[in-house]
């Protein structure tokens, strides 16, 4: 095989190449809030405050011992009496007179309270919490990477539909004309001033622009989240203009959406940008943009069809190996309603039911696939029917053959999370083993290369994996084996409710539901697997990062579980997603023991 490798020094200036480029472009910022989001953000979470203020810093170790005890315990005093506070916060809509008349005091001595006013003094600095701020400036970010690559594309417009500027009412000067060289630097000035006030306009203004100049785009239409690109526009917006607080202008915004909110109580609160939140609305962003930009090459310059469906799949091709799962979903959708060759059409198709399996489990794609009359197609087709529909068995007996035509390779087999659920089982038929943990990596953590950007992973032993998928109300879920969530997300749990007697399992699976639309109804599950339990939430609860939705855990266990075949695949391991269902509580996330590994944990 040979590896050529061409530099160009003038790059393509045909529009078609721009418009891809520009996509391109826009395509690599999302990407990159993508993994911030996913990596950097979690990490800096990870670590403690460590500030230099009086509290962490080595200024109280010039007090004697005595004096630091005393220290350390009046100012207990004062953070106790602040959670009094905060809890009595809480609920600003109590009719209880005494809720909001709530108040404490401490008698500290000189040397503490003069701790806690360097304490105070550096906190005010602090801005809030980095992660919240880091996230909104992301979600600002996603947002005008969008708003720079519609600008570009309505300059593709114009640039190759003429008569879209023909019903300019703009009339030139004798003076402009004159300070114009030609009548193309005249042209020019008025695209720049006509992109220029339709960026001015809302996102809803300009789908209407395309309709009319884009040969009848409307993003509408193109199979991307739009109810959660708008609610992203105007949250930006609540960011931007009203530090997150909610306002009439965002309610009214939603309104037409279908999110269903108590509007009096939305109202006044500070909308978050959760992790979760960040990565749905960003993928759906980066879905719409791919989608639009294709969609309008297609229209308005035929000649580059080509061009922009290698675009296309050169786009479905980079979120399912970053396992962007709703993007790789939209993608896909559009690309099978174009004609497309044979071999694209399949390729497509296996990255769709890839997508749905991720986000709803494989038996949302079961029927689908048994189905694929593969009989006429190359052994690759038949090996990617088994893959998707879990046939390790099958799978492996087909990848020998296909590694030795070279047809597959180990790198594919390594990177493509089509494998996920069968690559321990082709590495064993092959004696290579499974992949080792690193030195000091607990055995669900992820590291870099396999960062939760929407996949569900399925591990074998002593594999890592990390993930989201949606439930069957559309929210949006996350596995938490471990303690991989906080507590804290969990603090409104009133009760577990277990659907089956879990006593006997050495572990279940859970699953943190983000965006539930229940407070105390069954988390509906129709995700890969079985649910076993559930947990229940104060009838008061408040909505999570999302107007609406609820933090909830649902609790499941796979058909070759240990449960389900105790010498199966872990039966001296554990998936990523694991708990010990003793060590489950009410706001208490469950724990992996050696009981639930089924040894001694790895170190």
């Amino acid at each position: 095989m040979e590896f050529t490798a061409k530099w160009e020094k003038d790059p393509a200036t045909s529009p078609a190449a721009r418009l891809v480029a520009a996509a391109d472009e826009f395509t690599a910022q999302l990407n990159s809030i993508l993994e911030i989001n996913q990596t950097v953000i979690p990490e800096l979470e990870a670590r403690k405050y460590s500030g230099s203020t009086v509290l962490d810093s080595d200024v109280l170790d010039y007090l004697s011992e005595s004096d630091r005890a005393d220290v350390w315990k009046e100012i207990g005093e004062v953070v106790a009496g602040l959670g009094t506070l905060l809890e009595a916060s809480r609920d600003p809509e109590s009719d209880d007179p005494a809720s909001t008349k709530v108040g404490f005091t401490v008698s500290i001595g000189h040397t503490a309270a003069a701790a806690l006013n360097e304490f105070i003094l550096a906190a005010r600095g602090q801005g809030g919490s980095r992660e919240e701020l880091m996230r909104r400036s992301l979600l600002v970010s996603a947002i005008s990477a969008f708003e720079v690559l519609f600008g570009q594309i309505a300059r593709f417009i114009y640039d190759v539909n003429h008569a879209a500027l023909n019903d300019s009412d703009y009339s030139f000067t004798l003076q402009q004309l004159s300070d114009f060289s030609s009548m193309e630097d005249a042209r020019e000035y008025l695209v720049e001033r006509r992109v220029a006030a339709l960026m001015r306009d809302s996102i809803d203004g300009w789908d209407k622009w395309l309709k009319r100049a884009g040969g009848g785009v409307s993003m509408t239409e193109l199979p991307a989240d739009w109810t959660v690109v708008r609610e992203a526009f105007a949250r930006r917006n609540l960011v931007v203009h009203a530090g997150s607080v909610v306002n009439h202008l965002y309610l009214e915004s939603i309104r037409g959406l279908g999110i269903e909110v108590d509007e009096r109580k939305l109202k006044g609160r500070v909308l978050q940008v959760s992790q979760d939140y960040l990565k749905q609305s960003t993928e759906s962003v980066l879905a719409l943009g791919r989608l639009l930009s294709v969609s309008v090459g297609l229209k308005i310059h035929k000649a580059n069809r080509d061009e922009h469906i290698h675009s296309l799949k050169l786009g479905v091709h980079a979120c399912v190996r970053r396992k962007f799962w709703h993007a790789t979903r939209s993608l896909a959708d559009y690309a099978l309603s174009l004609d497309l060759r044979r071999d694209d059409r399949l390729n497509m198709q296996a990255a769709q039911w890839l997508a749905r399996k991720n986000l709803l489990g494989v038996d949302e794609i079961r029927d689908e696939v048994t189905a694929w009359d593969t009989s006429g197609l190359s052994l690759e087709y038949a090996h990617k029917k088994h893959v998707l529909l879990g046939d390790a068995e099958e799978a492996v007996r087909q990848i020998k053959q296909l590694l030795e035509s070279g047809t597959v390779n180990m790198i594919e087999v390594a990177a493509n999370p089509l494998y996920f659920e069968v690559r321990v089982a082709v590495l064993k038929s092959l004696d290579r083993g499974a992949p080792q943990l690193a030195a000091g990596s607990r055995p669900d953590s992820n590291g870099p290369m396999a960062s939760a950007v929407g996949a569900h992973c399925e591990p074998g032993p002593g594999a890592v994996s990390a993930g989201h998928k949606e439930a069957a109300d559309g929210a949006i879920v996350s596995n938490s084996g471990g303690a991989s969530s906080k507590d804290a997300d969990l603090e409104h749990e009133e009760h577990i409710v277990w659907t089956e007697d879990v006593g006997d399992f050495d572990y279940v699976r859970q699953t943190v539901v983000h965006l539930s639309t229940t407070r105390q109804k069954p988390v509906a599950w129709r995700g890969t697997g079985r649910r076993v339990g559930y947990s229940v939430l104060k009838s008061d609860a408040p909505s999570g990062d999302t107007p609406g939705r609820f933090v909830r855990r649902v609790f499941w266990v796979k058909d070759y579980d240990r449960s389900e075949r105790p010498e199966g695949t872990y039966k001296t391991s554990a998936p990523s997603e694991a708990v010990d269902p003793r060590t489950v509580a009410p706001g208490v996330l469950g724990e992996l023991t050696e009981r639930a590994w089924g040894s001694p944990l790895p170190d």
